[in-house]
């Protein structure tokens, strides 16, 4: 159970890193303002890209050391592991919002099978994480 919770974690990480790349291609940032109802009128694409890298700077860092954890079998690993599940689920619904919506974003094939990659892996991580846990 612990191997293939292993290869869980591992593919989502890589999985919602590449979509976080996706992201930048399809400018999040504008996804990001209009969920805050924050003007999304002059945009400064170069500044905005800025902060959203540096926003993920520490959530890669968590990511990373807690996949670093679960290796170690120390009970830290199962606790990023568990959030990373629920981040992915949340990433999958708030870009389908997005869709249903009508925005131009995330609608390539890639796009799509991305998105339905990570949640397809966040539900079975987070189910997997929660019966190593109990038990």
């Amino acid at each position: 159970m612990y191997e293939i919770l292993y290869w869980l974690f591992l593919l989502n990480i890589v999985f919602l890193i590449m979509h976080e790349i996706d992201s930048a291609y399809w400018k999040e940032w504008y996804l990001l303002k209009e969920m805050l109802k924050l003007s999304v009128s002059n945009v400064n694409d170069n500044r905005e890209i800025q902060y959203f890298l540096l926003l993920h700077l520490p959530l890669l860092v968590i990511f990373l050391w807690g996949f670093s954890e679960f290796i170690k079998n120390n009970f830290s690993g199962l606790i990023i592991s568990l959030i990373l599940s629920v981040l992915g689920i949340y990433a999958f619904v708030f870009h389908m919002i997005f869709i249903i919506k009508g925005r131009d974003g995330f609608r390539t094939p890639v796009s799509i099978f991305i998105l339905a990659s990570v949640l397809v892996l966040s539900i079975f991580q987070g189910i997997l994480t929660i019966a190593i846990m109990v038990k």
